[in-house]
């Protein structure tokens, strides 16, 4: 069983602690008379050492606590930021659909126009024009690419010489 360093510090320092409580309880506070003075100095030295142990672990558990707390704060706080940015570009997606879907009906609509007047016989500038156009603002707004818009005007004008043609 591998015990992580959380566990091990708060084991020390409990251990460290126990260690001083009990030396206080079984300790005494005036030396016996006859009592070598050196071996009470180390017991109450030795109780003071395990208190200070106890004491600096506790302190540096209290420091990792503090840094694991700021860890998942800081770690709410870029989830909240990211789920704003995503409900954000969500809305922003949301909106540009809308406008272009707009503008591809427009642009149906305008192919379609142009070429059902040139399948009926009108081959005329105006309606060129006014699909060119439509091709032409679909391109700029990238709702077509570039390539595509050139390839419907080109088989507009194709059309269109066609029908004039005859």
């Amino acid at each position: 069983m591998k015990f992580t360093a959380k566990f091990r510090r708060r084991l020390f320092g409990s251990l460290c602690l126990g260690a001083a409580g009990v030396l206080l309880v079984a300790g005494e506070t005036n030396p016996p008379s006859g009592a070598n003075p050196v071996a009470f100095v180390g017991y109450w030295l030795a109780c003071f050492v395990f208190a200070m142990f106890a004491i600096g672990t506790a302190l540096l558990d209290l420091r990792a606590v503090r840094r694991e707390a700021r860890e998942v704060q800081r770690n709410l706080l870029e989830d909240a930021l990211q789920e704003i940015e995503a409900e954000k570009q969500r809305r922003q997606a949301e909106k540009a659909k809308a406008r272009n879907r707009t503008v591809k009906s427009g642009l149906k609509s305008a192919l379609k126009k142009a070429r059902t007047n040139i399948a009926g016989g009108e081959a005329g500038k105006e309606v060129l024009s006014a699909s060119f156009s439509a091709i032409d603002k679909a391109a700029k707004k990238g709702i077509i690419k570039n390539n595509t818009a050139d390839r419907y005007k080109s088989r507009l004008s194709a059309a269109a010489k066609r029908v004039s043609a005859k």
